[in-house]
Formats: C-alpha cells, structure tokens, sequence
C-alpha cells in the first residue's frame, strides 16, 4: 500500500527537537519512536532538528510555564518554520507536533489537538481557558493539510466546533510498537486461576493516576474480598497497604517488565484524575487484564464504551464497586478481557497503526 506512484515510500519530515527540557520528555521519546513506521508501511521517517531550533523550543516552554496565566492564542501554538524548511529539504510532508512551523513548502500533518474538555475542568482548566484554546489553535488548524487526533470521539468533537474544517481532523491512534500482546491461551489460563486476584497499578505521577482512589476503593472491600487480592504498584511513591492487603511496591520498571507484571495480572487499575490519552490502557489490554480506568472521552472509546473495560472516573466508589463485580463474576471478567484483547489487535496493534498513520500521510498529500 503506498500513495505515491511507482511504490516509492512517503518521505514525512519529523518536526521535533532532539532535546526539549528534559532528555525522557514522554513527547520527545514518542515522535523519534515513529521512525519504527518504516517497518510496516512505504514511509521513510527523516529527523534532523539542530540544537539551536531545541534551544528555541525549550526557552518558548520555559517561558510558557514560568508567565503569570494569561489566554492562549496563535503565537502559543506557531513558530517561524525556517529552521523546519532548511532541514525537510526533500521531504513529501511534514509531520509536526505541539507546535506548528509556518511557511513550509510542504504540506504539514499537526498532531495536536484540543484535549477532552470535561477531562481538562477536572484537572483545573476552566472554559474560558478552553475557549482560548480553541481561539488560538483554530487558525492553525486551517493552515494543516491535517490534523492528527488519537480518537473518532475527538474527531468528532472538532469537527462539530468547526464544521468548515471537519475534514482535516483525521482519527489515527498512538503508535506504540514496544507492546508484545498475550495469547488467547495464555489469557484464558490466567482468569481461569483466580483463588487469588492479581491486581496492578502502574504510574510515575501516582496522584494524577489515582493511586490514592485504588487504595480508598480497596479499603472499602469486605474484609474477605480485600484478602483475596495481590496489589502489585509500580510507581516512585511508597503506599500504605490496608488492613488485609498484600501489596507489592516496585519503584521503577522497564517497558517489558511493565508488560510481564500486566500478563500476570487479572485486574489493571488506573482511574485517573487527568488522561490526554492513556498508553497503559493500551497496554493493559494487550496483556488481557480487564480494565478499570477513567471515564473520559477518549478513555471510554479505548475501552469500547464499556465492552472492554470499565470507565469508572477518578470515584473511590465507583472503582470499588467495579472491582467487587469483576472479583465475584470470573465469566464476565473473562469476556470483559478478551474483549480487550481484541479491540487491541483490531484498532491498536503496529501494524494497524502504521496503516492509519500511512492514511493519514496520503491524504495530508492529496
């Protein structure tokens, strides 16, 4: 599949800084990883950002988060794309994220987008600081061949607020080729063992992520449920078991040994107070957990609506009330993780993925 003539890959310029405040910054990582498109699809993935555009960058950050509050508007969300032009020489499109290089010769593919809302007013953001959002990026989402958008849901959303613009929002899910997914059998075998139920939590910022909800929700089990259950957490924060609980506190982990923790596991839990996306949604559901996470506009979609998992929100009740369900009925819990599984393999395994991405590419050149 290609969508130039004679089969010759797509050459999409990556627009980010090798560095940008912080050498792990999650965004950084994320965009150099697409260079593993090359493995699925016709694209050749080309970075060459120079030192002094990441100097550039990371000044606008820091200035950005140390400025007193003010209403975000296009010069938040554009910068000069000079730099851009002199590195994409050659390019087909250009592929850019968080901020949009202008007067480029090339069409550009923006991956930002505003987040969910109702997810953002429970993080603190208020509508008129949404409203601002929205005001700022909309004229740079008429300069985009297209915008890129991980969910149908969030698609949709923008498409509803600029209608003149609908067709530039293209749904294309996170790229995430580290996931190594579990077998139907091996899943099977896991839920069919469950004297004990394997739960896991896993998140460096444990109060966003609902650390402390995961606790309260336990707390409130009956005392013999409460028994029955092994909290594995990995995170840098030490919790505090409840009476009852055998609870496991790991640090750190690698990728892998994240994967290896959530293949064990019968329950994954992470009902965060504020989630743009929610890769280790993603990856909890590769490993067939059943799922119990945020209810949030793309959290509900990744999680079908319910079918493959429980959008419960950051509600100690609500969580505690999820778990009680999937520790007394094994089948549904069963059902609930297979259905996981698949929705994995159909909507977000690589191969998948890369596709969508290589969509996206065509029609941004089109």
């Amino acid at each position: 599949m290609s969508a130039r003539r004679g089969g010759a890959p797509i050459r999409v310029f990556v627009d980010t800084p090798r560095w940008f405040i912080r050498p792990r910054n999650t965004d950084w990582r994320y965009m150099n990883g697409l260079a593993r498109l090359e493995e699925h699809v016709p694209v050749r993935m080309i970075y060459g950002a120079s030192l002094a555009d990441a100097a550039q960058e990371s000044l606008h950050y820091l200035g950005r988060r140390l400025a007193p509050a003010r209403p975000a508007d296009s010069a938040d969300y554009a910068r000069s794309g000079a730099p851009v032009a002199a590195a994409a020489r050659g390019a087909d499109l250009v592929l850019s994220h968080r901020r949009f290089p202008l007067g480029l010769p090339q069409p550009v593919v923006w991956h930002y987008a505003v987040l969910d809302p109702q997810m953002q007013g429970a993080a603190g953001v208020s509508p008129q600081e949404v409203e601002a959002q929205y005001a700022g990026q909309e004229p740079l989402y008429a300069r985009a061949a297209r915008v890129q958008v991980p969910t149908q849901a969030e698609a949709a959303r923008h498409a509803a607020r600029f209608p003149h613009l609908a067709a530039r929002f293209v749904p294309c899910p996170f790229f995430l080729p580290h996931i190594t997914p579990i077998t139907d059998d091996a899943l099977r075998a896991k839920h069919g063992e469950d004297a004990r139920l394997a739960v896991s939590f896993v998140g460096r910022a444990a109060r966003r992520k609902g650390l402390d909800l995961v606790l309260e929700a336990i707390a409130a089990l009956p005392v013999a449920e409460r028994r029955r259950i092994d909290l594995s957490v990995v995170s840098p924060e030490r919790p505090a078991a409840p009476g009852g609980l055998t609870l496991r506190h790991i640090p750190s982990a690698t990728p892998r040994e994240v994967q290896a923790l959530m293949a064990a596991s019968h329950v994954f839990l992470m009902p965060s107070r504020f989630e743009s996306f929610g890769f280790t949604l993603i990856e909890a559901m590769a490993q067939g957990c059943a799922v119990i996470g945020p209810d949030g506009e793309v959290q509900r979609e990744i999680l079908a609506e319910g079918a493959a998992g429980c959008p419960v929100g950051a509600d100690a009740g609500a969580v505690s009330a999820a778990l009680l369900r999937l520790m007394a009925d094994r089948p549904a819990r069963l059902r609930m993780a297979s259905a996981a599984l698949a929705r994995y393999h159909a909507c977000y395994r690589p191969e998948v993925v890369a596709r969508r991405h290589l969509d996206l590419f065509a029609r941004a050149l089109s």
